[in-house]
């Protein structure tokens, strides 16, 4: 027996009047938050730097840099203590370790090189990627301008440290890595 069109149409019509109908409730569009971007820059303010000269009996026994960490990005706002002391005569400008700033909230890290300072601000952001792809590191490297200052001993002739200050930089993020 050949089936044709037709036949095969009266045949499933029946069948197909029969079926109960159903219907669909589409669920609306849920959006995302949007991206957390860097479009302000970082403030880095009370920049300091002091060296002492090893061995003077007048002179402290760290060498120390520290700044004030300001980023006032919309959902990524931070303010933090950026700090790090070393024993004096030890190398302050390895640039092969990174120091964690005071914030236990936020994964902020800095190096300072002697003519710059780099930060490194981690965060998550939902929209990267799923949970464990999430996560966004920005960088900023600045070459520094710090006032350079002498401090002597009470003598007046014998140098026991230098200090180098800045009042603010305004740096912008200039590398990111999701």
């Amino acid at each position: 027996m050949q089936i044709t069109y037709p036949y095969l149409l009266l045949t499933l019509l029946p069948a197909l009047a029969s079926a109960a109908p159903t219907t669909t409730t589409l669920k609306p569009r849920q959006e995302k938050p949007p991206y957390l971007r860097e479009t302000e820059p970082w403030k880095l303010t009370d920049i300091s730097v002091f060296e002492p000269v090893p061995g003077h009996q007048e002179a402290a026994a760290e060498s120390r840099v520290s700044f004030h960490f300001v980023d006032v990005n919309p959902g990524l706002e931070v303010d933090s203590i950026c700090q790090y002391n070393v024993t004096a005569g030890s190398d302050i400008t390895d640039a092969s370790r990174w120091h964690e700033c005071e914030d236990p909230d936020v994964r902020l890290r800095f190096q300072y090189t002697g003519d710059r300072i780099e930060i490194a601000k981690t965060w998550v952001d939902p929209n990267v990627g799923p949970p464990g792809m999430d996560v966004v590191t920005g960088f900023g490297r600045w070459n520094t301008s710090l006032h350079l200052f002498n401090v002597y001993a009470s003598d007046n002739k014998t140098l026991i440290a230098t200090r180098k200050i800045q009042g603010c930089m305004e740096i912008y993020n200039t590398e990111l890595i999701a």
